[in-house]
């Protein structure tokens, strides 16, 4: 009975990580369409570490099977299902879609000309950044799609680290 459970739990993330995927391309392939977007698919690294990551519980699962301890049967089921769905929901956030005029975040296409400000968050080291519009919309990004925003816009973000040069 616990092992069903906690093949239920993992399933059941892993439906809803599909579905999200679904309702994304859904409401943004016509508008990538439209706007004659270009995609920057930046997910690689992520991909690798997460698939790394997927190998501790699959290998929990196989020693729980060994062992024949149900509990740890149920929650390295459940931990095994919910690292492949956030493997395959990595392709989905690490998407950028571009052009010359605008950018589609989320599944909203913003105008370079409506950003306000973008900001570094500070203390992450991975360089995440918010974007401010003029309507008081806020935006996260990471460091691939701002790079990008901030060409497109020449605006440099603030907190991020200027590069000395040497005279």
């Amino acid at each position: 009975m616990i092992i069903a459970l906690g093949a239920l739990a993992g399933l059941s993330l892993l439906f809803y990580r599909v579905l999200e995927f679904h309702r994304f391309k859904k409401k943004t392939s016509e508008l990538i369409e439209t706007n004659k977007f270009q995609c920057l698919n930046y997910a690689k690294t992520s991909a690798i570490v997460l698939s790394l990551a997927t190998i501790l519980p699959l290998g929990c699962l196989i020693y729980s099977f060994y062992v024949k301890e149900e509990a740890l049967i149920a929650a390295s089921l459940a931990c095994t299902i919910v690292s492949f769905a956030e493997v395959m929901n990595v392709f989905l956030m690490f998407k950028f879609y571009y052009n010359e005029s605008s950018c589609l975040i989320k599944d909203k296409v913003i105008r370079y000309k409506s950003i306000k400000r973008i900001v570094r968050k500070p203390g992450i080291p991975f360089g995440r950044y918010v974007i401010y519009t003029f309507n008081n919309e806020q935006y996260d990004l990471s460091k691939e799609p701002a790079t990008i925003v901030k060409s497109k816009t020449n605006l440099a973000a603030i907190g991020d680290r200027v590069q000395k040069t040497s005279n």
